[in-house]
């Protein structure tokens, strides 16, 4: 028995076990027969959720990577009391300097993520019908420029994902009130009408069983490790 074999297994359930619940939710949200809005915000925090495990095992990682280099690269005990030291110190600067790029790349995400809807489940011409009607029930006289609609000023960015039914609308107005005012509207006029079977739906869940199975292994291989000990 490998004796590295528990740790592994270990970050593999570590790993698997949120992406494996965050698939299996994506997975049903777009095997879903209606349109379904998600705020940008909540959308990016259960993906930040579905990585979390591999987030926090890169840092493990790069903790181990440090301290290892540190202490292997030298000989003579001198040179290794000191490379001791400098291990000690890599240990302490790897993970806070890692956590502050991730805590900074999700405030930044978060940021920009905070005034945007996601509709899963949609065909692009439906949204397009939703604005217009949303823009004139507001007084709005926008127009369309490519995926920009504005009325002399930004006020929502489209992007499109044909393939997915996938539709992500950034509000840009300056003025919050206005940007309220469009998300409420907006998700009132989400079109209601089924669209039939969206292909990103089958994809999800084979993800999501494959994660599973995965997930499943990785605790047997740990039960298998502890009863062999």
């Amino acid at each position: 028995m490998y004796p590295e074999l528990p740790f592994l297994a270990a970050g593999g359930i570590l790993c698997f076990t949120p992406l494996t619940l965050y698939l299996f939710w994506l997975a049903a949200v777009n095997r879903g027969t209606k349109p379904a809005v998600v705020s940008g915000t909540w959308d990016f925090v259960a993906l930040l959720a579905g990585l979390s495990g591999f987030i926090f095992s890169v840092g493990v990682v790069l903790v181990l990577l440090s301290t290892s280099v540190n202490v292997f690269r030298r000989g003579g005990f001198a040179e290794l009391q000191k490379a001791v030291t400098d291990a000690q110190i890599a240990a302490a600067i790897t993970p806070i300097a890692y956590a502050l790029l991730v805590v900074l790349s999700v405030l930044l995400t978060l940021k920009s993520r905070r005034r945007s809807l996601v509709v899963y489940n949609v065909h692009p011409p439906a949204i397009d019908t939703a604005l217009i009607e949303t823009f004139e029930k507001l007084n709005l006289p926008a127009k369309r420029n490519g995926n920009l609609w504005s009325n002399g000023r930004g006020l929502i960015e489209v992007a499109t994902f044909h393939v997915f039914s996938h539709v992500t609308l950034k509000l840009l107005p300056a003025d919050p009130r206005l940007g309220e005012e469009l998300e409420r509207e907006l998700r009132t006029a989400m079109p209601v009408q089924p669209i039939g079977e969206n292909p990103a739906g089958p994809w999800l869940t084979t993800a999501a069983v494959s994660c599973f199975i995965t997930t499943l292994s990785c605790v047997v291989l740990t039960f298998v490790a502890a009863y062999k000990r």
